[in-house]
């Protein structure tokens, strides 16, 4: 009778064992459903907020102002031109003139070689150097309006 106790037991805490395991099976299996759920969630909104900035990169070339939207939690939403100013280097017209291939000059060692020989000079480079001003579209969130003057009222002590 003890031994078949002994049996009896053995088998409930096997049983047991086994069910533990078939519980946190099924948790991984739900959280790693609801992992895959949440990521094409976040994929699907990445390719809507894409698709938004596209429409309103589009709409604000139409109206080519700058706009300001007061979101429900008091934040301002602006979307305005964006000027970036940048020195381009013009490798192509600069091998050109050196008459070696572009390859050759590709690079900063061989700049410095060059410059070395005196077949580079500072004047060559800022021949085959000018500015380029690129436009986009700035979209961003602040707590003020970016649009009115900067009133700032100072406490008076």
């Amino acid at each position: 009778m003890v031994e078949a106790a002994i049996k009896q037991d053995e088998h409930t805490q096997i049983e047991k064992e086994l069910f533990n395991q078939q519980v946190g099976k099924a948790k991984l299996e739900r959280a790693l459903l609801q992992l895959h759920h949440k990521q094409q969630k976040r994929k699907d909104l990445g390719e809507e907020i894409k698709a938004l900035k596209e429409e309103i990169h589009d709409l604000f070339l139409e109206v080519e102002s700058p706009t300001v939207v007061q979101s429900e939690d008091g934040t301002y939403v602006c979307v305005q031109e964006k000027v970036v100013e940048k020195d381009v280097f013009d490798k192509d017209g600069l091998a050109l003139e050196l008459n070696m291939d572009k390859k050759e000059i590709s690079k900063p060692w061989d700049y410095t070689f060059l410059t070395f020989k005196g077949k580079l000079t500072p004047k060559m480079i800022a021949k085959h150097t000018h500015s380029q001003s690129l436009k986009s579209v700035k979209i961003s969130r602040t707590k003020r309006n970016p649009l009115e003057k900067n009133n700032k009222e100072f406490k008076k002590k």
